[in-house]
Formats: C-alpha cells, structure tokens, sequence
C-alpha cells in the first residue's frame, strides 16, 4: 500500500498545483472583473485651477468653509486662493513677507469652528491668523528654545472641542498645542 501511494504522489503534487493555479486565475478574473463603483474613482469630478494672472503656482492644501467656498493655499505665492464651490475664482488674500500681515513660504491651513483661518507661515516661524474674509487678526510666534533650530510649522490643526490648536513644528520634531481659550 505504502509503495502505492509513493507511486502515486507525483499525481498528487500535480493536481495541487493544478487546483492552486486554477484558483488564482479565478481570483484574479473576479478582481479584474470588478465594477468602477466599487474602486476609488479615477477621474476627477472637476478641475480647479488658475484665477488670476499668477493662477496657482504651487498650491499645498485646500478647505472646505462652512458657506462652501474653496480655499486653496499657494505657498510660493504666499498667499490664499478663494474660489466658489463651483471652481469660480473669487479671490485672494495674503501676499509675500515678514510684517505681521504677511507670509512667507505657508505650507499648512486649518479653518476653527468660525471659518477662522489659521495657516503654518514656514518661512516667519509663526501661525498667522485670518477672519473668513481673509483680514488678518493676530499671529502665534512660535518659541524657539535652548538647544532647538529656528521653528518650521508645516502644518496646523484645530480641534473646536477642546479649543485647541496643533503645530507642527518640523524643523525640531515635535508637535506645538496651544489653548484657543
């Protein structure tokens, strides 16, 4: 019986690798087979760009306000693009600098619970700070402490919660909170 089912294995292995194959050309017709729908789409819906004569040079982030309108940070542009939720190019705000009005190389943007917008001003190691509208309200220097580099926030985040805002800080590795409160 033994000498048998030695005779045999070489049938054995075969068909295993017969039915393995035929499983894995199954599989891979059904996956290639699947619907669009059920895959992440692959065109877009809408093409946003340009506006004004600078059109977007090196756009970084994007929101969504609360009134539906686009906003898109330039960050060699230093500034923001204001579009409508139909792609319609309404407007800027900011420009390049170091005044307390001004941006330099923004890399990061969040909106509060109020469509404030707050933007990671890389290049002035600070958070920058605009009404809805895009008029400037304050900023948040970023400290600079012993043993640390100069601060580099690349990007921001709020949580309307607990009214807190979040920094990071790229340059020395860590993440800044600030009460809102």
């Amino acid at each position: 019986m033994m000498q048998r089912m030695i005779a045999l294995w070489p049938c054995f292995r075969q068909a295993a690798w017969l039915i393995l194959l035929t499983a894995l050309l199954l599989c891979t017709q059904q996956l290639s087979a699947a619907p669009a729908s059920d895959l992440l789409p692959v065109e877009p819906v809408r093409v946003i760009e340009g506006g004004d004569k600078l059109g977007l040079r090196h756009p970084s982030n994007v929101r969504l306000t609360s009134d539906n309108r686009i906003l898109v940070l330039d960050g060699v542009s230093n500034r923001v693009v204001i579009y409508s939720y139909e792609g319609k190019f309404q407007g800027t705000f900011g420009h390049g600098g170091s005044a307390d009005d001004e941006l330099s190389y923004p890399l990061g943007m969040t909106l509060d619970a109020k469509d404030n917008i707050y933007i990671a001003d890389a290049g002035n190691a600070r958070v920058q700070i605009y009404s809805p509208d895009g008029k400037h309200l304050e900023q948040i220097k970023l400290p600079q402490r012993k043993q640390q580099k100069r601060p580099d926030p690349t990007d921001v985040a709020i949580d309307n919660l607990r009214q807190l805002l979040y920094v990071v800080d790229n340059e020395n590795h860590q993440v800044l909170v600030y009460s809102l409160k």
